[in-house]
């Protein structure tokens, strides 16, 4: 960490270090989700770690150009279905958390400090994207005829929400993206910073 990094870990308010560590626990839990449906496909062992793959941009491009019109979800697999532990029982490495929460504190000291486009907004997005994950991943309208199989519920649900039951790492995704979707935002509407033609509205097109 430079020295601007920590003076900015330290200055933070009582306010905001609450958000970060309901956000580094939110967080925290989906990736325990994640390795518990790793570990049950068998792409993942306990104490192992995946290669870090970052793909290349094109000269030129934005990350507006990679932005896709749908993603594909998994397929129900009954096997992993059936022999994913409880994620709740997995331990992350001390490393894993304080990893994860230096990177929530950095996230939330690059948010400007705005009446409204502020860590505090992106963290209230965030809930609100957690609950309704939960409304999804848990619907309190869905009928399993009475079914007591849990691989009956499972697929159920699996196809009920189009495959985001058993895609953790969507799940992690979508809240991730709600943590940082305001990152940086100077307060001035997008159609503000066209009419003045400012240098990032000329970047994003």
């Amino acid at each position: 960490s430079t020295g601007d990094e920590d003076f900015a870990l330290r200055s933070i308010s009582a306010k905001v270090s609450r958000l970060i560590d309901w956000n580094v626990d939110v967080l925290s839990r989906l990736l325990k989700q994640v390795l518990a449906r790793r570990m049950a496909e068998g792409s993942m062992v306990v104490g192992t770690s995946m290669p870090l793959r970052i793909p290349s941009r094109a000269p030129g491009k934005t990350i507006l150009d990679e932005v896709e019109d749908y993603i594909i979800l998994p397929r129900f697999d009954p096997k992993a279905a059936k022999h994913q532990i409880d994620p709740d029982s997995i331990d992350l490495d001390p490393d894993t958390e304080a990893q994860l929460y230096e990177y929530v504190s950095t996230v939330a000291s690059l948010y400007q400090d705005n009446p409204f486009h502020n860590f505090e907004h992106a963290s209230h997005v965030t809930m609100s994207v957690v609950k309704l994950l939960s409304r999804i991943v848990a619907p309190m309208d869905l009928d399993f005829d009475n079914s007591k199989d849990e691989a009956v519920k499972t697929k159920t649900l699996h196809d009920h929400t189009y495959g985001i039951t058993s895609d953790p790492l969507t799940q992690f995704a979508c809240v991730f993206s709600a943590l940082i979707h305001d990152i940086d935002h100077s307060g001035v509407p997008n159609v503000q910073l066209i009419k003045e033609n400012s240098r990032i509205a000329k970047y994003y097109k």
